[in-house]
């Protein structure tokens, strides 16, 4: 099956183009410098993860009824639309739309893409390469954003437009290789998203659990990502910086991702999600002091144990679930996280918009620290029976 194996050098390929993002270190300025406000900022944000929220289910569901690579090929031109209202967009409702077609991406992709990069694997008769192939993948994500980021502050030297203008060739090349795919075929029927599917996961509360605790963190990450741009402004960090912290933090979250493996040698779930939790939360309430080199090391502290956290819920997510339910739990996961945001991503800007950005930070970190030891309790019974 030679046309079926070069899938995997295209997958790398479409890995590569989705994360030549070259604008995302410098898009809170982007979007100011458009006139929008924080609090507007943030309600565009919004939008993309109000679409995942209504889309994510049904866009996994669609791909195992319609074909990954056709949901591969309309996710691409959901990417590029995007992308052209962000570069040309000079009006709030524009921003708007941008952000609701990259949702409508981002919930197309992430299903159609897993499972497409699996079924390959496993018509090749080499599934037991997946978590190598998978790993792949995230390396060149992440290296990909790391290296635009930091070419992109440099565009940014020139108008803040420029490294929206870069990114656009590459959504181009990622619906010129989505266009060549293959489609492999589809082994088991029982692994499809459905409303069945869907019901034995919600008779699982400790599944919620672990869904509802990714999610308070991961909806905080989200909005960190977003926000240490204006943090980075306010401390008075040079535009031309910008990228290369922006790349220190993918990079960060890189290297605790392959760390995780490493780790539990030594620890158990609990005890990781027990040392990278407070980690996070720790470093997202001390931003709210003052001073650049402190701050940088939390931003680093917090980003960096996500990566380590994120994978070793992945996994113990995988462990709780059977093939039947596997592809709805991690549209679920994506789901969880976004709905947060969609909540705590405005009022957050509310604040920040008021002109105290170190308060943000104080009370998203308090506020999650409420939340993540509400649910601690009943997950950490969970994780002592696995």
């Amino acid at each position: 099956m030679p046309s079926l194996r070069a899938n995997i050098g295209k997958l790398y390929a479409l890995s590569i183009a989705q994360s030549a993002i070259f604008h995302e270190p410098i898009l809170v300025l982007y979007f100011t410098e458009r006139g929008l406000s924080l609090t507007e900022f943030f309600l565009v944000q919004s939008a993309a993860s109000f679409a995942i929220i209504l889309l994510m289910i049904p866009a996994g569901y669609l791909a195992d009824r319609w074909g990954r690579r056709n949901v591969t090929i309309l996710s691409a031109l959901a990417l590029i639309t995007s992308v052209f209202l962000l570069a040309f967009g000079t009006m709030f409702w524009q921003f708007f739309l941008s952000e609701i077609f990259r949702g409508i991406f981002r919930s197309l992709q992430f299903g159609a893409m897993n499972a497409l990069t699996y079924d390959t694997l496993l018509a090749l008769k080499e599934e037991g390469r997946s978590r190598t192939v998978f790993g792949r993948q995230y390396a060149l994500q992440f290296c990909t954003l790391a290296l635009a980021s930091v070419v992109g502050g440099f565009l940014a030297l020139r108008n803040l437009q420029t490294p929206v203008l870069a990114t656009i060739p590459f959504v181009g090349l990622y619906l010129l290789v989505s266009l060549f795919l293959k489609e492999p075929p589809v082994h088991t029927a029982g692994e499809r998203i459905s409303i069945a599917t869907l019901r034995s996961c919600m008779r699982h509360p400790d599944l919620w659990f672990l869904l509802l605790f990714q999610g308070v963190l991961g909806a905080l990450i989200f909005w960190l990502a977003f926000s240490s741009q204006a943090y980075l402004q306010a401390v008075g960090v040079s535009l031309v910086f910008f990228g290369g912290f922006y790349a220190i933090f993918q990079i960060s979250m890189a290297g605790s991702s392959l760390l995780a493996t490493i780790a539990t040698r030594r620890f158990s779930d609990r005890s990781l999600l027990l040392i990278m939790t407070p980690l996070i939360l720790s470093s997202i309430m001390m931003l709210g002091l003052d001073g650049i080199y402190t701050g940088f090391i939390f931003l680093i502290i917090g980003v960096g144990s996500w990566g380590m956290l994120k994978t070793v819920v992945m996994d113990v997510l995988n462990r709780m679930t059977d093939s039947t339910t596997r592809a709805t739990v991690i549209s679920l996961q994506l789901f969880t996280i976004h709905a947060l945001f969609a909540i705590i991503g405005p009022l957050l800007g509310l604040i920040m918009e008021g002109g105290d950005i170190h308060r943000a930070f104080l009370i998203a970190g308090l506020g999650g620290t409420a939340c993540i030891a509400a649910l601690w309790l009943p997950l950490r019974s969970s994780l002592g029976r696995k």
